[in-house]
């Protein structure tokens, strides 16, 4: 009798077990299935233009900003005059800044004339100024030759940036004012030129060999100049 207790309390308690064990896998498998569905649609609406062009319309910054990115990723032309209006209606700099930059990788037709507006307008921010001519870089054809009347800007990030995407773009006639910079007496002068130089070290051998070989220049700046391809074979 006792035997047959003892059976029926371990059969009791397996039983117990066996059914805990099976909520607890039911309760995982919904849990996962939730956890897809969920991503799916946060996949869905970052992938949506129709969502991302309302979030544009959102009073908080780091939406707005996001939503210009995520335009930007999707590449979604008609977005365009949208987030020009940001750029021109936000009080945030950090949203024109990247708004500002999105714009240049969705490629339409209005990105260029606008970047170029934004980055010789002085009364701009300089954080946006300088987004701008970051993204002039990205912009098919467009015309440079702003960028080196900003190669003589007032302010030294204006000026760093402008020559950085010139020698990216490799400008020839960006070649001669950052030659004067990279010879310049002033430090932050050639210390802006040579950053941009070592983007496109063949158009400036010469400079960047003195840069290299001159012992009164900061160890760091010779060092820069010395790492470039050109100035190491000779």
């Amino acid at each position: 009798m006792r035997t047959s207790c003892i059976s029926n309390t371990v059969v009791v308690s397996v039983f117990i077990c066996s059914s805990a064990i099976i909520a607890a896998m039911g309760t995982t498998a919904n849990n996962a299935k939730n956890a897809h569905l969920s991503r799916r649609s946060a996949k869905h609406e970052t992938e949506n233009p129709s969502v991302q062009r309302r979030l544009l319309r959102s009073q908080d910054p780091h939406v707005v900003a996001n939503a210009c990115s995520a335009l930007a990723d999707l590449r979604v032309k008609q977005a365009a005059p949208d987030i020009i209006a940001v750029v021109n209606e936000s009080t945030n700099t950090d949203v024109q800044s990247k708004c500002a930059f999105a714009l240049s990788r969705i490629g339409s037709a209005d990105a260029g004339p606008f970047l170029r507006a934004l980055a010789t307008d002085s009364r701009r921010d300089i954080a946006v100024r300088v987004a701008a001519i970051r993204g002039s870089s990205l912009i098919e054809g467009i015309d440079t030759s702003y960028l080196v009347a900003l190669l003589d800007d007032s302010n030294t990030n204006v000026r760093a940036m402008a020559a950085y995407v010139l020698c990216q773009l490799q400008v020839e006639e960006a070649v001669p004012t950052i030659r004067k910079m990279l010879v310049a007496t002033d430090e932050n002068a050639r210390q802006l030129a040579l950053t941009a130089a070592s983007v496109w070290p063949n158009a400036f051998t010469t400079e960047l060999g003195q840069v290299a070989v001159q012992a009164s220049n900061r160890p760091e700046d010779r060092i820069v100049a010395g790492g470039c391809p050109l100035i190491r074979r000779k």
